[in-house]
């Protein structure tokens, strides 16, 4: 597994320990106690799953393939193809920086939703629940978007037949285009560049999934879990506060991946996204990166052979939605076949 981060001269001492400690070849220690400042608890992401023979109890689970039911709206000549087709918008000066992401509960077999990101921030929500209904999700309240011209219907929140919300479809596209018209600026910076990564480009990479976070059996065994992988991480945070005296004010490292994805020798790619301009928690780039390459190598290991099916299927999806009808030819082609063609086989996406 390679991460992928910005890299400068002044890091290479930091990163050079953060590497040995993540390849295992410093020995962790006994963290020091700490006190009530220890950084704020992690969010907990609780699935209620049996754990399997295989996997060791606990383990992180990650499977965000989503149902052929709801793929299939998204695609050419389904419902919602038109979402789908606003994400494939490709990024340029003035426009929105879209992306639909695909989402599925490992809990919840044959439910699941796709979110249309503009940025870092949803405007809408589809979304398929295990018995066939559909339901929409609008943007983020709470003041975080002004007054949308075109309100987002309640009604459109209640489990129903898909035939029933493709009745107010011109209504629901009016919505989000209100509602893409004052959404927040700030939330478009860092989104632009997590927009971008899933684009047609000459990168030798294809996009597995954006905003990536492991889920666990309870909260219980995330915090086990997660405390064991952050310890020698945070053995090497202190480590440099003890020769810088700016590195004592540093958080322990998160679990949210920025984005994910395989390049063209099938290796898996941990991404933590930062626009250039922002230099402020540059120096803890190398560290965060880690704290992911972990937690992946933790869900891999559990389950290689699951883990391998589960980053092909995603892959298969990903390229699914963004491939178009060629009306020349009356053929489906894809943005990128030669990305997409060497993230299906994923031959070796364990570290």
């Amino acid at each position: 597994m390679r991460s992928c981060a910005a890299r400068f001269s002044f890091l290479n001492a930091e990163a050079a320990i953060v590497r040995a400690l993540v390849e295992g070849e410093l020995e962790d220690e006994e963290e020091p106690e700490r006190g009530a400042d220890e950084g704020p608890e992690q969010e907990a992401v609780s699935e209620a799953i049996a754990p399997t023979s295989a996997r060791p109890f606990g383990a992180p689970l990650f499977d965000r393939r989503i149902p052929e039911r709801l793929m299939g709206v998204l695609l050419i000549g389904g419902s919602f193809s038109w979402a789908t087709e606003l994400a494939r918008q490709p990024i340029s000066p003035g426009s929105a920086p879209l992306d639909l992401g695909l989402r599925a509960s490992p809990k919840t077999p044959g439910a699941g939703h796709a979110t249309l990101y503009l940025g870092t921030t949803q405007v809408l929500g589809v979304h398929l629940r295990a018995d066939g209904l559909f339901s929409l999700s609008p943007h983020q309240r709470g003041g975080l978007f002004k007054d949308v011209a075109v309100p987002f219907d309640e009604s459109w929140r209640e489990w129903q037949p898909l035939a029933r919300l493709t009745e107010s479809m011109p209504r629901i596209r009016a919505h989000l285009e209100a509602a893409m018209a004052v959404a927040p600026a700030d939330r478009q910076v860092e989104g632009l560049y997590q927009a971008a990564l899933a684009k047609p480009t000459d990168t030798e990479f294809t996009l597995v999934d954006r905003e990536v976070m492991l889920a666990f059996g309870s909260r219980t065994e995330k915090l086990e879990w997660t405390d064991e992988l952050r310890r020698p991480l945070v053995q090497a945070q202190l480590r440099l506060a003890a020769i810088h005296p700016w590195a004592g004010q540093a958080s322990p490292p998160g679990d949210k991946l920025d984005a994910l994805a395989i390049d063209g020798d099938g290796r898996l790619l941990a991404i933590e996204v930062k626009p250039g301009a922002e230099t402020k928690g540059l120096t803890w780039t190398p560290i965060q990166v880690a704290m992911y390459v972990r937690l992946l190598r933790a869900w891999i290991e559990a389950d290689e052979d699951s883990a391998r099916k589960v980053l092909e299927g995603m892959v298969r999806q990903r390229a699914a939605a963004r491939t178009r009808l060629d009306r020349g030819t009356g053929t489906l082609r894809t943005d990128r076949d030669r990305a997409c063609d060497s993230g299906r086989e994923a031959h070796d996406p364990a570290p």
